[in-house]
């Protein structure tokens, strides 16, 4: 996958829309069954073991960290109360991608500009 294709939030999206409903756990990252939250899928979507540790740190200081996503996922933000984390977690990054909520990237811009 070239670098560009990594760092597009859309693309991001459409991988985890991909992803099974019953792939996605809360309160870990990774379930030794082979489920993960957000951050678990963010990493197989950088290449796993390959580049994974690497993408996990792009997607925290660009687009949302794990404080900013984590209860996202596990269900603990009251602006994102679907009924699974898959669709907790897409809405949230759709909303990030549409600039209804600030990426990782707008919040450090705006904090430089104060």
């Amino acid at each position: 996958m070239e670098e560009s294709q990594k760092c597009n939030l859309g693309n991001i999206i459409a991988y985890l829309e991909s992803t099974p409903e019953d792939s996605w756990c809360t309160d870990v990252v990774k379930t030794k069954d082979g489920r993960n939250c957000v951050m678990g899928h963010i990493f197989d979507y950088g290449g796993g073991d390959l580049g994974g540790s690497d993408f996990w740190d792009f997607f925290e200081a660009c687009i949302a960290t794990t404080f900013m996503i984590y209860g996202v996922n596990d269900g603990k933000d009251s602006d994102y109360q679907q009924p699974t984390p898959k669709q907790r977690c897409i809405a949230y990054l759709r909303d990030i991608e549409q600039g209804v909520k600030p990426s990782t990237q707008r919040l450090m811009e705006q904090q430089r500009e104060l």
